[in-house]
This record gives structure tokens, sequence and C-alpha cells, in this order.
């Protein structure tokens, strides 16, 4: 009888992560539009000049010099992390960072070019000083989270109302935007916090019992990813229910807490259909015609997960609040 019941609770859940899903992607067919920003982005990195971070990683390397008289396995990390940083310097470009990741922004070409892809000769930026290109780190990671606040809330807006006021839509991204940036410093700073003294621990630990050292890291790990999925909506809160930060993070651990299973069944499918069209993407991308149409893919079926998670968001949040509604009623007619 229980497996029976617990065979039918699976079943619901699963019909119900499908049918998000397909609402999701219904939204963004109608409205094929939202994936404007991603494909501008995706082109941008294609055709467009790139910034390179050289003078950074010259300075690193000029200060990661092994010593003379060091073991040999010192000089062989130090060796493994130079020549790391050297394929950093020729191939990352700076201005990636103006795709969020944060708030599920989708891109084909943030990790870098296919091989084999056409486009017009590459066109690399240097400023020549290490500080610039650290000063721009976060003025392009800023820049990058305004336009996922703006995408996040453009696909809110229309889940809302079904269509976008573009006017008040522009008044309101200044706000998802700084609440956004306030609640990623904040969680960068609580995670620097707890992870120093664990680091610390793990260092001393490492010399006396490197398999409690290790269990004590994974351990750490497992509670930073454990906070990281209940905190997984709040960029969602923000744009759909319009919620302060508090508000937000407590809305997040609302819908997490009640939805468990669902909730991370639901980021596990959107890991897995990411990575599983990524690839068919970089198989495909092998002449200049085929990568615009994997750019275009690309954003599509992002898009349609980045909808399809806000919509599961928003279902379950009402689901808690008419749960809610019932209680005070029941109570009330009690008194």
């Amino acid at each position: 009888m229980n497996t029976t019941k617990t065979n039918f609770s699976v079943t619901k859940g699963l019909a119900a992560l499908i049918e998000t899903l397909s609402a999701g992607y219904n939204m963004v067919l109608k409205r094929i539009w939202l994936i404007a920003i991603p494909v501008a982005l995706d082109v941008y990195l294609w055709l467009g000049p790139r910034l390179s971070i050289q003078p950074l990683t010259r300075f690193l390397l000029s200060i990661l010099l092994p010593p003379e008289q060091a073991p040999a396995e010192i000089q062989s990390l130090l060796e493994l992390n130079r020549e790391l940083l050297e394929t950093m310097g020729q191939e990352v470009n700076l201005f990636s960072l103006l795709i969020s990741r944060l708030l599920g922004m989708p891109s084909f070409l943030a990790g870098g070019l296919p091989a084999g892809v056409g486009g017009p000769p590459v066109t690399w930026v240097e400023s020549g000083n290490a500080l610039v290109i650290l000063a721009l780190i976060p003025l392009l990671m800023a820049a990058g989270l305004f336009l996922g606040s703006l995408y996040l809330g453009t696909i809110a807006y229309v889940m809302r109302d079904g269509t976008v006021d573009l006017k008040h839509l522009l008044q309101r991204v200044w706000r998802y935007w700084g609440l956004i940036v306030l609640f990623g410093m904040l969680l960068i700073g609580v995670l620097s916090v707890l992870g120093l003294p664990v680091f610390m621990i793990v260092g001393l630990l490492e010399l006396a019992s490197p398999a409690l050292a290790r269990f004590i890291l994974l351990g750490a790990a497992g509670l930073a990813l454990w906070m990281l999925f209940h905190l997984f909506f709040v960029p969602h809160a923000i744009v759909v229910s319009e919620s302060g930060l508090l508000r937000a993070v407590w809305n997040s651990l609302v819908v997490v807490g009640r939805n468990f299973w669902s909730a991370l069944a639901l980021i596990i499918l959107i890991n897995l259909i990411n990575a599983g069209f990524t690839f068919v993407w970089d198989q495909m991308s092998v002449n200049a015609p085929l990568t615009a149409v994997s750019i275009a893919g690309n954003a599509f079926i992002g898009t349609g997960l980045v909808a399809a998670s806000l919509i599961f968001y928003r279902d379950r949040l009402e689901q808690w609040n008419a749960w809610l509604e019932q209680v005070r009623s029941a109570s009330g007619e009690k008194e």
C-alpha cells in the first residue's frame, strides 16, 4: 500500500515537473523575442572584440617563479599553475563576465569558441595594466548582473501580465539589480567568513590526519551546496514577487523546504538538459551558419528552462499562500 502511494506521488511529481517545463517553453514559443538578450550577447562574444586578461596573467606569472631550492613537488605544482595561467591569458575573454550564470542566463560561447568556427579575424583588446583588469572584473560582473536582471525581469513580467510595459520594467530593473548585487555580495561574504576557518582547520589537520581533513572539507562543501540549494529561488522572488531581500530569502526557503524533492529534481533536470544540449551544439558548430543556429537554439532551450523555474517558484509559492489562508480560516472558525 505504501509502495503504491509512493509510486503515485513520484509519478504525480514528475507529471507536475513536465507540465512546468511545458509551460515554460510554451511561453517562449509564443514570445520568441525573449531570447534576444542571450542571443545578442553570444553574437558579441563571437564577432565582437575580446578583452584579454594577459596583463594580469603576466603579473601573476612573474610572482610564481619557483625557488631554486624548492622540493620537486612544489616546483611541479607551480609549473602546472604557470601553464594554466598562460592558457587563460591566451583564451579567456573578459567580456564573458557579461553572462550572468547566477541568474540562469544561457550562453553557448561564454566558455570560448568551438573549434572550427569561422568569423572575422579575432581582435584582442589589451589594457597593458594588471590593475585595470582587476578593476574591470567587478564592473563587468555588475554589468552582467544588470543584463541578467533585465532578462529575468522581462520573463517574469510576461509571466505575470502576458506582456511587457517597457517603461515600468526599466524603472523596476534597477531595484532588481540592486537587490541581486546585494544578495551576491552577502552570499560571497557569508561563504568567505564560514570558509576561512574551515580551510585553516583543514590545513592544520592535513599534516596530522589527511583522511579527517578531507572528511571535514567534504562536509563543508556539502553544507555550502545545501545552503545554495535553499537560496536558489532568491532571484526568482525578487523579480516575480518583487520582494525585499529578507522576504526573498524567506520565500526561497519556503519553496524549497515544502517542495524539496521536486525542487531538487527541477534543478537536476535543468543542469542535465543544459549539459546535453551543450554537447549537441558543440558537435554541430562546425561552421559559421551552424554556429548561428546553435546560438539561437541554446538561447531558446535555456530561456525555456529559466521560464519554467520562474513558473515553478510562482506556483509553489501560491500553493503555500493558499495553505496559509486555509489554516487562518480554520483557526478563525474554531474561535
